[in-house]
């Protein structure tokens, strides 16, 4: 919206009529003592106000504009009949002005500097809006990563609690990938010993799984094997696997590890 300051009614209604002819949206003022009150109110792209007025004159209305957090970005042009008088124009400038015009007020020079005042106000409230929704996102992102990482502690809790650990295998590439709750189950110290597949499966049982048509979709296991620490000790393993065919994605076999207790020694164990 654009309000028209002039204390000279015609002055007001002509530049009023041009502005609505293009589609401008005119609010009016004859004093700048209406004008402040206006302006305290509602929001403004575009003050066009006289310099020259009884009371308070356009300078202090511009003065006063610039205290004021609700027209910060309010853009002010100043109308003035002295087109001699250099240090007006400078004293509005000082004012804050971002233009000047003189009268009597050319149509086609007034909506040039309108059309301009708009562009700026409209690429700053582009530019404004684009840093909000960055700002959202990435405030976003951050509460998400945030859930994500107390997710992944809770369940690495849960699964120490139930002496459990996850693995994943992709066949293409041989890579295995564990959880660090594996390398504390088979007491490994993930510094100094990577573990292979063998670590985690019984190669015996692996190579019996068929994953000759992954396509065919998920395929799940239950298998039960031994593991062999340095120091001899044998902990019986559970195993969870799970064969994973996806078209987006590379295939992958999956797994939780689970130690069992003391009592299944009775297992013929497969030792590694």
């Amino acid at each position: 919206m654009i309000l028209i300051v002039d204390d000279i009614p015609e002055n007001v209604y002509s530049l009023q009529k041009v502005l609505e002819k293009h589609k401008f949206i005119v609010d009016t003022a004859f004093s700048g003592e209406e004008a402040l009150k206006k302006i305290l109110s509602k929001t403004y792209v575009l003050v066009i106000l006289d310099v020259q007025m009884p009371g308070i004159d356009g300078f202090e209305v511009a003065e006063n504009i610039k205290g004021f957090k609700k027209a910060k970005d309010t853009a002010v042009i100043f109308l003035s009949a002295n087109s001699i008088d250099t240090s007006l124009i400078i004293k509005g400038y000082n004012q804050g002005a971002t233009d000047y015009i003189t009268k009597p007020v050319d149509p086609a020079i007034l909506l040039l500097k309108v059309k301009r005042v708009y562009e700026i106000y409209e690429s700053r409230q582009a530019s404004t809006k684009q840093t909000q929704e960055i700002n959202t996102l990435y405030t976003q992102e951050k509460e998400q990563k945030t859930l994500l990482l107390n997710k992944v502690k809770r369940l690495e809790h849960f699964l120490s609690l139930a002496k459990m650990g996850l693995w994943e295998y992709y066949p293409e590439s041989k890579t295995l990938l564990c959880s660090p709750e594996i390398y504390k189950l088979l007491n490994i110290d993930p510094d100094t010993q990577q573990l292979d597949l063998d670590f985690v499966l019984n190669r015996a049982d692996f190579n019996g799984l068929d994953i000759s048509d992954l396509s065919k979709g998920k395929k799940h296991f239950q298998l039960e094997h031994t593991f062999t620490l340095p120091d001899n000790q044998i902990k019986h393993l559970k195993e969870f696997v799970e064969i994973v065919y996806n078209k987006e994605v590379p295939a992958k076999v999956q797994g939780v590890v689970q130690v069992i207790e003391a009592e299944k020694k009775e297992m013929s164990p497969t030792s590694h």
